[in-house]
């Protein structure tokens, strides 16, 4: 009996809601190799609006995601903004040349295998799991202004989305990010009960 009472305060910590990564913050330096080898760095790409996907490569939300981003990198050829990927599953290095060929990549898709780097520049709590994919929105000027997890059913929609939900979550991001005037002039959207 005397061991519950020490016990009890562990407890009680491990029941505290752990802190949510700031938004915004700075875009810490995250590297990451392409399957040819080449080694990218997050900040050349500094003056342009990013998304950036980290990923598991069997995950089929993920595949969601990185198809989704595909279409978008399209759409938005031209224009001030990139899409990069960085994969974090085990063998990567040799399972990715497969999965950008069958989903037809063509922006930035590399693997980074330090996950501790990963798990550091999305601020994620060490003691919870890290549900994928993550979504992070970084401005211009290197600054995080958004970051979704792969649980954030507000953002990614329903597991059976056929309406393309996530698509348009995407799409209103962006926009945001390229036309930050615009989106402080919108209307505020009326709360419902």
């Amino acid at each position: 009996m005397p061991r519950i009472p020490r016990l009890f305060p562990l407890l009680l910590a491990c029941l505290a809601p752990l802190p949510a990564a700031n938004i915004p913050r700075p875009a810490m330096e995250l590297k990451f190799k392409l399957p040819s080898g080449q080694e990218v760095a997050l900040s050349s790409y500094k003056g342009k609006v990013v998304v950036l996907e980290i990923f598991i490569t069997t995950c089929p939300h993920c595949q969601k995601s990185t198809s989704a981003l595909q279409k978008l990198s399209k759409e938005y050829a031209g224009q001030p903004v990139e899409m990069l990927a960085v994969a974090v599953n085990d063998n990567d290095d040799k399972i990715l040349p497969d999965y950008i060929k069958k989903f037809g990549i063509t922006y930035p898709m590399g693997c980074n295998m330090n996950r501790m780097a990963v798990v550091d520049f999305l601020q994620h709590p060490i003691m919870t799991r890290m549900l994928m994919p993550q979504l992070v929105f970084i401005d211009r000027d290197g600054v995080i202004q958004e970051q979704h997890g792969g649980d954030d059913q507000a953002y990614f929609g329903p597991d059976d989305d056929k309406t393309g939900f996530q698509e348009k979550s995407l799409h209103a991001s962006l926009e945001r990010l390229l036309n930050p005037a615009a989106a402080k002039k919108a209307p505020a959207r009326k709360k419902t009960n």
